[in-house]
């Protein structure tokens, strides 16, 4: 977020836990200024729940208050108790979770929650907190427990938030998508009745809190007049309007209207200027947004007075969208006029780098129009045109086998009929981790408010959401559409292509499609081998328990069908017993059974696996998720010998065998503190021992968004796998130097580019990464919003290296929609 610097002062007044005012008399319960400060309404019910569960700190959603008006005060009657609970809602809207959360994660979730609308979203007990907003930019805030102590990012408080803003559809896209509230919120499966708490509070002895507080503000700067300005003039030539926070009045030709039918709702219109200022920096298009759906149209002229906001999203330092909003008055000045012309981006958009700029780009003086992300900023707004576009990834709809999506987004690749060297082998196109160049030229075409949509109930075409689109394929012809900036379902901002219109090509090409286009594993690619040979394989199951019955079985077949049967699979992301809850153990025994007992192969498979510490080793929380691995018992011989706990070293004994088998690799070390720890198991294979090595490194989550506004990206999670790397290099060649004879292989998902840092920690000496060994346009694993870039890597000792192997990604996931993971498995073969 911009940094303005302003400066405001938080009242705070000192006092206990609980504030008490007994000559306030009785106090109107309502809402009045809902979306600027908390309200008594508020107030009073946040406080029952707070002290009737004794909790920390209550998230009541201000939209969830009625209109409905009552009185509080001492020694009510049942009459009058009753019409003061009727002020809130009952059902689905009454019903609360209780949990915990730290405290910079209640920040977060006050911060985003009020971007929504620039307003209060969420009433408050047990914190108070005042953000002050420029033009939709983020000028100050400040946060305090309502005894005057600080809310500490790091402490853990026992928290109430909303169980229909959690996962109720009707709240789409909820905390679960757009604030990712799993990840943060330790639910403890409590779920409470807000007017019960209400009611037994007011039935309890209590003392009358002092409901006028305001306890929580979003309030805007002032705001300066402009007068009459055009759209270029508000765009200006940098990524910041030069106009931000100023009231004026502008027009333009309506080029795109949508109903936002998502929370927080609303009504998105898009105008451009068709005469414009000859400057390529400037762009002429706008984006408006109204609280209610207006009758504008396509091809209306539209006189609009209203504020500029920057709309921000939740990436850390997130570039903006530029935006008229708090709209004063419209009026349409003509209608049923021509659009201005579309510009044909294809031979147009840098190719190379998102930016080459060193700081944030929100201060940077001028637009460099051979950048990424200056040149969509250029642009941003206005109508475009690709030519033959490739489709090159796609994120939503039918993209997962077992779970299908409402949104739906395609990443294009314009001009897709292009010769490029970076093309994949699956006809994608290649990440270049080593140069930095991850392709600002993918446009992703998004479902949503200002795009048609397929609807087979009356066949009008359109964005297809349930579609088998295809990996590579060619959308033949001329594509136009309209460039904006946008908040995406999860929060974050990312530029995108909208068709508010029916496109020819689009509809010719989803008629092309078959419903059942390569969902069978089968027809996807598959390896074949001699079986006396020895092979390992390494794959990453994708948050994998008993609850995906459709999947196990599925990905049982694919070991068997497109693997041939390995003689030893490392899987990562194996969960517990009973998937994404807090409840129970961390035991994944029933997971490993299940998925074993669906391999159809010739032999039996066991399982090498060691139950993480309950809740504590990172992935989805409620999953304990982990690193385990399965064997051929026909091949291999494994002499078990169990762990006596999950942070007990594992060492190399005086005859070069384990102590403890399966072990962990240094799991008390800085290098695996709150994360996944690497497994080491031993194998006995024609006379030989055999170790293998299963990881999960650290994600790149806090790393640099590519929309990001501060450059060049910085990648602080590249410490920890550095450290994971050296710890796993380290006892690989302890084992190396014990037994100069042994086969080892380290084998997983390692979250890392072939020939970065950490990579090149973990090869030392002693290993060698298969990765190397395959053609360019192979060398990947998994797609990122468009990229095909490597994640997961076979690395192996020189014995293993010297002998004849074959090693091969399968590309049956990243290629495809109706994936199994989001990533592929990697096999080697070695003929011993």
């Amino acid at each position: 977020m911009l940094k303005l610097g302003f400066i405001f002062l938080f009242l705070i007044s000192c006092g206990s836990n609980k504030e008490y005012d007994y000559s306030q008399g009785p106090v109107v319960i309502d809402k009045f200024n809902q979306f600027t400060s908390s309200t008594t309404a508020g107030n009073l019910v946040s406080t029952a729940i707070r002290e009737m569960h004794e909790l920390d700190v209550v998230l009541y959603p201000t939209v969830l208050l009625r209109d409905d008006i009552a009185i509080f005060k001492k020694d009510m009657s049942d009459e009058e108790v009753e019409s003061l609970i009727s002020v809130y809602p009952h059902g689905e809207e009454d019903k609360f979770v209780l949990g915990t959360m730290r405290g910079s994660a209640i920040k977060d979730l006050i911060a985003q929650r009020s971007m929504e609308r620039y307003a209060v979203e969420l009433e408050v007990a047990g914190v108070e907190y005042e953000i002050l907003y420029q033009g939709g930019l983020l000028a100050s805030s400040a946060f305090m427990r309502d005894n005057m102590t600080e809310l500490s990012d790091d402490e853990n408080y026992a928290v109430a938030i909303s169980k229909y803003f959690m996962s109720n559809f009707e709240t789409f896209p909820m905390y679960k998508y757009r604030n990712n509230i799993d990840r943060v919120f330790v639910d403890s499966k409590s779920e409470i009745s807000a007017r019960k708490a209400l009611r037994d509070y007011l039935a309890s002895n209590f003392e009358a809190p002092l409901l006028n507080r305001k306890r929580a503000r979003v309030r805007l700067t002032t705001v300066f007049e402009a007068g009459h300005k055009k759209i270029a003039e508000i765009q200006g030539d940098g990524h910041i309007s030069p106009l931000l926070n100023h009231k004026l009045t502008t027009q333009g030709i309506v080029t795109a209207t949508g109903v936002v039918d998502y929370y927080p709702g609303g009504f998105e219109v898009y105008i451009q200027d068709p005469q414009g200022d000859n400057n390529p920096h400037t762009s002429e298009g706008i984006k408006l947004y109204f609280n209610e759906v207006k009758d504008i149209k396509i091809g209306d002229l539209l006189e609009v007075t209203g504020i500029v906001f920057e709309e921000n999203n939740h990436i850390q330092n997130g570039l903006t969208g530029t935006s008229i909003r708090e709209i004063e008055s419209f009026r349409i000045l003509n209608t049923g006029l021509e659009r201005p012309e579309a510009i044909a981006i294809d031979d147009l958009v840098p190719e190379d780098y998102f930016s080459t700029y060193h700081g944030d780009l929100n201060f940077k003086p001028g637009l460099n129009l051979s950048d990424g992300l200056d040149f969509w900023e250029s642009l941003e707004g206005m109508r475009i045109s690709l030519k033959d576009p490739r489709i090159v990834g796609f994120r939503g709809g039918k993209e997962q086998s077992d779970d299908s999506k409402s949104h739906l987004t395609l990443y294009l690749l314009p001009n897709g009929k292009k010769r490029r060297s970076l093309n994949s082998r699956g006809n994608g196109i290649m990440a270049d981790p080593d140069t930095e160049r991850f392709n600002p030229q993918i446009i992703p075409l998004a479902s949503g408010p200002l795009t048609v949509q397929a609807n087979s109930r009356d066949n009008t075409p359109g964005l297809n959401i349930n579609a088998n689109y295809g990996m590579g394929d060619i959308i033949n012809g001329k594509m136009e559409g309209l460039l904006s900036f946008s908040k995406n379902l999860f929060g974050d901002g990312e530029f995108v292509l909208n068709l508010p219109e029916v496109q020819e090509s689009l509809t010719a090409y989803n008629e092309s499609l078959s419903d059942v286009r390569l969902e069978r594993i089968e027809d996807r690619p598959s390896i074949n081998y001699e079986n006396e040979k020895l092979s390992i394989a390494a794959y990453n199951v994708k948050n994998l328990s008993p609850v995906n019955k459709k999947r196990i079985k599925d990905t049982g077949r694919m070991f068997a069908t497109n693997m041939n049967c390995p003689d030893i699979i490392g899987l990562v992301e194996i969960q517990d017993n009973n998937g994404e809850t807090f409840e129970g153990s961390s035991a994944g025994g029933n997971t490993l059974d299940q998925l074993i007992e669906a391999i159809p192969c010739d032999f039996k498979y066991a399982e090498a696996n060691i139950d993480p510490l309950v809740h504590r080793e990172g992935g989805v929380p409620g999953g304990n998720i982990r690193v385990s691995l399965i064997y051929n018992t026909k091949k291999l011989e494994f002499n078990s010998n169990p762990l006596p706990g999950p942070e007990v070293d594992t060492v190399i004994k005086r005859d070069g065998s384990l102590n403890y088998n399966p072990g962990r690799i240094f799991p008390r070390s800085e290098a695996f503190q709150r994360t996944r720890k690497s497994i080491v198991a031993e194998f006995g294979y024609k006379g030989r021992k055999l170790f293998v090595v299963v990881n999960h490194f650290n994600s790149k989550l806090s790393d640099t968004s590519h929309f990001s506004s501060v450059w060049p990206m910085v990648y602080p999670t590249e410490r920890k796998r550095t450290l994971m790397a050296n710890a796993v290099n380290t006892f690989v060649s302890r084992l190396d130097r014990r037994n100069p004879d042994s086969l080892i292989a380290v084998i997983g998902d390692f979250n890392e580019f072939m020939n970065m840092p950490a990579m090149r920690t973990l090869e030392g000496n002693v290993l060698h990464n298969l990765m190397r060994e395959l053609p360019e346009e192979e060398r990947y694993t998994t797609n990122h919003n468009g990229n095909s870039q490597p994640l997961d890597y076979i690395f192996v000792n020189r014995n293993l290296k010297n002998r004849d192997h074959i090693f091969k990604v399968l590309h049956l996931n990243s290629d495809y929609m109706g994936r199994l993971s989001d990533h592929d498995p990697v096999i080697g073969v070695f003929d011993l």
